[in-house]
């Protein structure tokens, strides 16, 4: 490839990715030889959006962010990006859905792989409807189980008794701040437990048994080699200047949030460090904010 050529140019010539709807399965020979992307819509009617990938041969979640869209190319593409960057290195192919959500980063995916020459380099990418996405589309009844399930139900139950307002702006900024940082950590720990735990054989998904993160990292153990190509750093620190800037710890936008930390810093409060007090810090109707300190009395009034 010409050392002169403009990312944004070459991406400009490569072919926009096929719609054809792919509807079958396959058996990953090894860590990177597919990824599976998705997205999960369980939590976004309260503005928390989920975006995920999962290596296809070791069921390992490779990243999993949460935050005010997964609906943002640049923000997908960022996501995508970090992982490149945290294993130097390109995954083989990426099976995602029909998304235009998902175009920035195949069109990054299909540039980093140019240089490689193998038989899918030229289209390294499978798209097709979202539930023949096997592997993960299985893995987000576990998360609805484990996370997903329990804080539905709390945030319904907050515009059930009328706490929660979905239409009103206000109220989801605040519960993105009062909520984001909490269901952060505990998707954390959904993901670390499940990387640790023991999947039995399925012959349905067509993997092997075992531990992810063992197979994730020791792939040679089970006679697999890992499909990770080498990365251009060059153009990947070029990619890097197409992404979305990273969410920020609030999942509300930058004003809010420093609008909030500075009521909390007159008010003497501090971040939630659990459920309870996440509801604690969030609205309560006027009339009971007479001498509760949360940030909707201050906005009330």
């Amino acid at each position: 490839m010409d050392s002169d050529d403009d990312v944004t140019a070459i991406l400009d010539r490569i072919t926009s990715y096929d719609l054809r709807v792919m509807t079958y399965e396959f058996t990953a020979d090894g860590p990177h030889y597919v990824i599976h992307v998705d997205q999960y819509d369980k939590l976004r009617q309260y503005a928390f959006n989920i975006h995920g990938c999962m290596d296809g041969f070791s069921r390992r979640i490779l990243w999993l962010t949460l935050g005010n869209t997964n609906r943002n190319p640049a923000t997908i593409l960022l996501s995508y990006l970090n992982y490149i960057g945290s294993i130097n290195g390109v995954p083989r192919l990426i099976r995602c859905d029909l998304g235009t959500e998902n175009g920035m980063m195949l069109d990054v995916h299909t540039l980093l792989r140019t240089d490689h020459n193998d038989p899918v380099s030229r289209k390294p990418y499978i798209v097709g409807k979202s539930p023949h996405n096997q592997r993960i589309e299985a893995w987000w009844g576990y998360l609805f189980t484990h996370f997903a399930g329990h804080w539905k139900g709390l945030f319904n139950d907050m515009v059930e008794v009328q706490l929660y307002e979905p239409a009103n702006d206000l109220h989801v900024q605040l519960l993105q701040f009062c909520f984001t940082q909490l269901l952060r950590q505990e998707a954390e720990d959904v993901v670390r437990i499940w990387n640790h735990h023991k999947i039995r054989k399925s012959h349905e998904m067509g993997c092997p048994p075992g531990i992810p993160e063992v197979l994730y990292r020791t792939p040679q153990l089970y006679g697999k080699h890992d499909y990770k190509y080498d990365v251009n750093r060059r153009l990947y620190g070029q990619c890097m200047e197409l992404a979305g800037p990273p969410v920020n710890d609030y999942g509300c936008s930058d004003e809010f949030a420093i609008l909030c930390l500075e009521i909390m810093l007159i008010q003497g409060l501090s971040m939630p460090s659990s459920e309870n007090e996440a509801i604690e810090l969030f609205p309560r109707p006027p009339a009971n904010n007479d001498d509760l300190p949360t940030l909707t009395a201050t906005f009330h009034h």
